[in-house]
Parts: structure tokens; sequence; C-alpha cells
């Protein structure tokens, strides 16, 4: 049987109460809670996967290889942005096509790795592309609704976010859904940049 797969860039925990403090008021504002309970804070990295075991198997292998040319990166989340997403409505129904983010300024290294990986992941079976790559943290999604969204948009209107995180290291995970089974996101592997 196959399963379903995306690969991300989990945040530090010391990366996090900034971004915990913009969800909780998020929260406040507009309700929306789905996503957070389902993901922890990431950087989406690759494409998404559809694999059975030996396939996962295989892309584990080469994922390893990639980990260890690269060493840890930083990079700058910057403004927060507002998308419709209706690929989420071919995930699960019952999503709302509304997300918040947060934009990633893409430099050298994370284009590197995120070019090393789309090679290495595209070789393998897909069910969901992420290019062109549109480098983002989600804060909000699966259940903001229209309204949620024009609240939002009044009170964080051309507001920045800026900081800086870590990425050390990527994962493949399961998605949830109904797919998987899953209410909430499992990390399968971590690859730790930069092991040798």
């Amino acid at each position: 049987m196959k399963k379903r797969y995306a690969c991300i860039a989990i945040l530090k925990t010391e990366s996090l109460e900034k971004l915990s403090a913009l969800q909780n008021k998020v929260f406040e504002i507009a309700g929306s809670k789905q996503f957070r309970k389902e993901w922890p804070p990431h950087i989406t990295v690759g494409i998404g996967n559809e694999l059975n075991d030996d396939e996962f198997q295989k892309l584990c292998e080469k994922l390893v290889d990639i980990a260890k040319e690269h060493d840890s990166l930083d990079v700058r989340l910057s403004k927060i942005s507002f998308r419709e997403n209706p690929r989420l409505l071919k995930i699960d129904p019952s999503y709302t096509p509304h997300v918040m983010h947060l934009d990633v300024e893409v430099n050298k290294d994370l284009g590197f790795l995120v070019s090393n990986l789309d090679k290495a992941l595209r070789s393998f079976p897909m069910f969901h592309e992420v290019f062109p790559y549109n480098p983002h943290l989600t804060v909000a999604g699966r259940d903001l609704t229209s309204e949620g969204v024009r609240k939002l948009e009044k009170v964080f209107e051309g507001d920045f976010f800026e900081t800086t995180v870590t990425i050390d290291s990527f994962s493949l995970v399961l998605i949830p859904g109904k797919d998987n089974s899953l209410e909430r996101m499992k990390e399968v592997k971590r690859f730790s940049l930069g092991d040798q």
C-alpha cells in the first residue's frame, strides 16, 4: 500500500516562541487552529510523494547523501501573506482553501538544498507538487474562513514578522488526512544536514 509523504524542515524549538505568539493571536482574531493541531511549524522543502515501502527505502538512501552535502543554514522569515490553495480541497474536502503564510527569503543555501531535494524526489511517484517553489511557513489554514482572512488582513496588512530561523535537518513525514488515517502529521525519518 502506498502512503503520502511530504518533505519538510521542522523548525527548532528556540525558533517557536515568537511564532507561537503569532498563532495565538490568529486564533483569537479568526478562530483558526486546525493547521496548528496537525503540523508543527515547518518550511516545505520538497514535493509530495506517494510511496510504497520499497520506494520509501530507496528515497531515504538518496536523501541521506543529500543531507551529507549540505550544512545547516539560516533563513529569514519576512512578510505576512494570505493565499488561496485549492489543492487543499483535493486532500480533504472538509478543509478551506484559505492560508496565512510567512514568506521565506530564499538565499543561495536554501535554493541549493531545495534544488537537490527536488531532483531526488521527482525520481519517485508524486501526488502533489510545490513548484514553482514558493517558500513559506504556514501559520494558519485548513479551517481559516473567508471572514477570518478579512479580519486578519485588517490587523496584519503590510506587516512583517522578521525573524531568522536555522534549518539543520529535513524530514519525510506522513501527511494527515483520510489517505493515511492520521489526524496529525507523523515524522517518519529525519535527515540531519552535514552528517558524515
